[in-house]
């Protein structure tokens, strides 16, 4: 898919799990930050939680460029277009954060009880290594490499490395104890970039991450009642459905979700499923059983036969060789 089909399809959001693919390229000493969304709708929910992507100015007047796309612009004949953007300092102006173009976001409590929400940014399992004329390149940028930043309304964003988010299970948590009650809906901004005083190693990598949210309800109303061995288990339906998108389990129990792809012509066992801390499920007609869980995950089921990956997008963007060192 190019990328004006990309930008047509850019108000879509994976159902379960937004992937957020942000390319990171540092030849000539600037990087580019984009957003692929695929799915049919701009809303995804995680239990009583709804996560909508903002599309327009109703969710941030201050921000003139808002959408689910980071890192493009007009060009003098209205295309959508790829924005180089340089390697900067961390952010101290409200210019500077408008200027990195943040991905807005709202998160609402639909259920009858408040709820305290966790953010994770997590790598894209289904992302491949790039191949350029018989050249294979790492996928990743280094997790120490890329900073992030994540604020709610209007105030001033946390900036932290990636690499300083990673939980007990290993999996990249950005914000928690987040206390949404009842019908409450909140806005947040997520910013990503290179920071400043990048390495010479991050030549030519890119940054691919999902976004997810958990709502957990802490009887006595407070968070510090989470029960460190309750785990959860996430699915990214790409081309699938499911009982549930998120389910939670004890440490050391199983859990089973039951899958159904999209295709009627397609079993379970026909799709591709990659899971984060290389967790493997089993596969049973239907069921997709995680047996003895240790660690919280995050997989991906998704239809890999189907239309174009994201490592071939990448070949064709890496086809203009001034990107390259």
């Amino acid at each position: 898919m190019g990328l004006k089909g990309m930008i047509n399809r850019e108000i879509k959001i994976t159902i379960g799990v937004v992937a957020i693919v942000s390319l990171i390229f540092i030849a000539m000493s600037y990087a580019i930050f984009k957003v692929d969304t695929t799915g049919s709708t701009d809303t995804i929910k995680f239990g009583d939680i709804s996560l909508a992507f903002c599309k327009d100015s109703t969710c941030d007047s201050t921000i003139s460029d808002i959408g689910n796309v980071i890192g493009t612009e007009k060009d003098a004949n209205g295309n959508t277009v790829y924005s180089k953007i340089y390697p900067v300092s961390d952010p101290s102006t409200a210019s500077d954060w408008n200027n990195l173009k943040p991905y807005i976001f709202t998160l609402t409590n639909d259920g009858d009880i408040p709820l305290y929400v966790s953010l994770y940014l997590e790598k894209d399992p289904t992302a491949g290594t790039i191949v350029s004329d018989g050249v294979e390149y790492s996928e990743f940028v280094s997790d120490d490499e890329v900073k992030i930043a994540i604020g709610e309304g209007t105030s001033i964003p946390t900036i932290s490395l990636y690499s300083a988010k990673v939980d007990a299970d290993g999996n990249h948590k950005i914000a928690s104890n987040i206390l949404i009650n009842v019908g409450e809906k909140k806005t947040f901004k997520l910013y990503a970039w290179l920071k400043s005083d990048a390495t010479n190693a991050s030549q030519g990598k890119y940054f691919v991450t999902q976004i997810s949210a958990r709502g957990e309800y802490f009887p006595s109303g407070s968070s510090s009642d989470v029960d460190s061995n309750l785990k959860t288990i996430e699915l990214d339906l790409k081309d699938a459905t499911a009982d549930k998108n998120v389910k939670q389990v004890l440490k050391g129990e199983d859990v089973e979700f039951i899958v159904t792809p999209t295709n009627t012509s397609k079993t379970l066992s026909d799709l591709t499923i990659s899971c984060t801390n290389d967790v493997t499920p089993t596969v049973s007609g239907s069921t997709l059983k995680f047996s003895n869980v240790q660690k919280g995950t995050i997989c991906s089921v998704y239809d890999a036969s189907k239309g174009e990956s994201l490592a071939t997008l990448y070949d064709k963007l890496l086809a203009d060789k001034t990107t390259r060192p």
